[in-house]
């Protein structure tokens, strides 16, 4: 076994960045509408909450520890939002006043999506790697908006959305409601197919994947590449 090294070359990675955003409401069929781009992003926080350890005794001495259910959340926050999100607000058009009113406290719709980050080394800057983000059966919570006068040191408002999420299928694992796709893993070519379906492409629009249809997507690429590590599904590599 080799001496461990540290700081090596290229290999002092970071990450950074938030870009690339794209929005897909929900349907009431469950389907997803065609993607539309999140413009004027700041910021996505990813957070796990639950999971915590409980412990159980029997005949006065620890017996097995067992973990609570764990949740992923995060947190969008951005100096704007597409039209199509008022609806995931709650906040609903009249078409009969040509969207000119709009209706407040109404059923919030679900949605996905996703955004890019980039992985970055002492090398290649942020033209290194990158990773896209994707989010399903998601629920906003609506933010508080705060508005200012108008003065010389005047800032731009933001908005923040708390997001909750419903695990989807994923064949071969347990639920999940986020997958992450690592470039570092897969080959340019792969990352293209997989970008024009999120992204779209002059003939056909964006669509949110599958998480199923995503491991089987890149599993059968890779077995075509001879590259079988990957898909990082909630943190966890998978191979297939």
């Amino acid at each position: 076994m080799a001496k461990l090294t540290w700081d090596n070359p290229s290999e002092r990675l970071f990450e950074t960045g938030v870009s690339r955003g794209v929005l897909y409401v929900q349907n009431f069929d469950g389907s997803y509408a065609d993607g539309v781009a999140w413009n004027g992003l700041v910021s996505v926080t990813d957070k796990h909450t639950g999971g915590d350890p409980v412990h159980l005794y029997a005949g006065g001495q620890p017996y097995v520890n067992i973990y609570d259910f764990e949740e992923f959340e995060a947190t969008i926050e951005a100096y704007t939002y597409p039209d199509e999100f008022m609806e995931c607000e709650g906040f609903y058009s009249d078409a009969a006043s040509e969207d000119a009113l709009i209706v407040s406290l109404q059923d919030r719709k679900r949605f996905g999506f996703c955004y890019t980050s980039i992985i970055g080394n002492d090398i290649e800057g942020t033209d290194y790697h990158y990773r896209i983000h994707i989010f399903y059966d998601c629920v906003a919570a609506p933010s508080e908006k705060e508005f200012q006068t108008i003065n010389d040191s005047s800032e731009i408002t933001t908005f923040s959305w708390d997001i909750t999420t419903y695990p989807v299928d994923i064949s071969g694992y347990d639920q999940s409601p986020m997958v992450t796709i690592d470039s570092r893993k897969t080959t340019r070519t792969t990352m293209r197919k997989i970008e024009r379906q999120l992204f779209g492409t002059v003939d056909d629009p964006p669509r949110l994947i599958d998480a199923r249809e995503i491991v089987s997507f890149l599993g059968s690429h890779y077995l075509l590449t001879d590259d079988f590590d990957n898909i990082v599904i909630g943190g966890d590599r998978i191979l297939v």
